[in-house]
């Protein structure tokens, strides 16, 4: 009877030892839909060599740049002048800007935009350069994850 005992709880506690190690680092979970969507915060720099920026020409209103399979658009409420703009997550107004990732490193596939901050802008003859610096965004259904950018684009 003794052994019996003992066997019991000693299948019980692999079984709860087994589950408890395959769950505590997961990172990602699964929505209804079957796509798996983050829960951790991430960072990201935006600028660098493997950035590829469009032309100031393609739309005076944004600013976009790639890095293999994240892009990353800045959107101006009106044209693009030097000043500082204040980050918003919906459609910006004048003197508004809105920071918008698609598929960030370390995240799930998605879109990511911003929710508050400052982006400051300075053009001139040769370009358009703007810098912001830890600018929360999130996916718009969810407050979490939030990926922090920082980082510099330009258009020539």
């Amino acid at each position: 009877m003794k052994r019996v005992a003992f066997i019991s709880v000693f299948l019980f506690l692999m079984a709860a030892f087994s589950f408890l190690s395959c769950n505590k680092n997961k990172t990602n979970s699964t929505n209804t839909s079957g796509n798996e969507i983050a829960v951790a915060n991430s960072t990201m720099t935006i600028g660098g060599s493997c950035w590829l920026y469009d032309s100031c020409n393609v739309n005076p209103n944004k600013m976009k740049g790639i890095c293999g399979s994240c892009t990353v658009e800045l959107i101006f409420g009106n044209m693009t002048f030097t000043g500082t703009y204040a980050l918003t997550s919906g459609v910006p107004a004048a003197g508004q800007a809105q920071i918008k990732i698609t598929n960030p490193p370390s995240q799930s596939i998605g879109i990511w935009y911003s929710k508050m901050g400052l982006l400051s802008v300075i053009s001139g003859t040769s370009g358009i350069v703007a810098t912001f610096t830890n600018i929360p965004c999130n996916q718009m259904a969810t407050s979490n994850p939030t990926v922090t950018a920082s980082g510099t684009m330009v258009c020539y």
